[in-house]
């Protein structure tokens, strides 16, 4: 992904870093971080999401801004429960699921014809929005708005996504 993004900068004066989000370094204080795609639900330790906002709001120039997304208990109780097998023009794709508790297990099969089996395992959780809230005051950074959203029209319900909006002071 990283690669991709340097050819679609063609030049531009953008400084790309790849890091563990719990303990990067920018180098140098920056305007507004994003932590997109709900990344942030793989960390499963609740100490690890305030690790990681620490250091959100360490590169943050005062007046900063922090956006993020996370799935909700919502989402994963509708997205990361049943069997999933998908097909299309050339894979099956099929997920299963195991929960215990705020943790969801995901184990991925995609099949090609005349390829191996390609089987990965994801792990990801839950956050409650005060766990959340109490993460980011801890770090140093102050809540400033939450927008429920549902960007997955067959699925149900409008609380399945959240997006997060914080600064530092």
């Amino acid at each position: 992904m990283l690669h991709k993004a340097q050819i679609r900068a063609a030049g531009r004066p953008i400084t790309f870093l790849e890091a563990d989000m719990r303990t990067f370094d920018t180098h140098k204080p920056v305007d507004a971080v994003t932590c997109l795609y709900a990344s942030l639900n793989h960390l499963l330790d609740p100490d690890d999401l305030t690790r990681t906002f620490t250091r959100v709001a360490a590169h943050l120039r005062p007046g900063g801004v922090f956006v993020f997304d996370l799935n909700s208990d919502h989402a994963f109780k509708a997205l990361w429960r049943s069997p999933v097998t998908e097909r299309g023009p050339g894979f099956t794709l099929q997920r299963r699921f195991q929960s215990n508790g705020a943790q969801t297990t995901m184990r991925l099969q995609i099949e090609r014809p005349n390829h191996p089996p390609v089987r990965d395992t994801l792990t990801a959780r839950s956050f409650r929005e005060s766990t959340v809230r109490t993460s980011l005051v801890d770090a140093g950074l102050t809540f400033r708005d939450l927008a429920h959203f549902n960007p997955f029209p067959s699925v149900p319900g409008t609380k399945l996504k959240q997006l997060w909006t914080a600064t530092y002071r």
